[in-house]
């Protein structure tokens, strides 16, 4: 798939779960597996680390309680 339909299924989808539930409930606390070497200054030639670091960075600015941000390097 190409970066606009990975952004929208990895950030998109996320985000807009994220919002919604923040709106019901702003005392919740959000968890989001993500994965090391993700870039949180979305400016890296990755497109899949700069996508999840922009998700990140979108998930921690939320009105919520907290956000946990879990990154696994490995999952078997």
């Amino acid at each position: 798939m190409d970066e606009s339909e990975y952004e929208g299924v990895t950030c998109g989808i996320t985000l807009a779960a994220a919002e919604v539930l923040s709106r019901l409930n702003p005392q919740m606390t959000f968890l989001y597996v993500s994965g090391v070497g993700t870039d949180s200054t979305e400016k890296g030639g990755v497109v899949w680390a700069r996508v999840k670091g922009k998700t990140e960075n979108a998930l921690l600015s939320l009105p919520v309680r907290a956000v946990y941000l879990f990154l696994p390097a490995r999952v078997h």
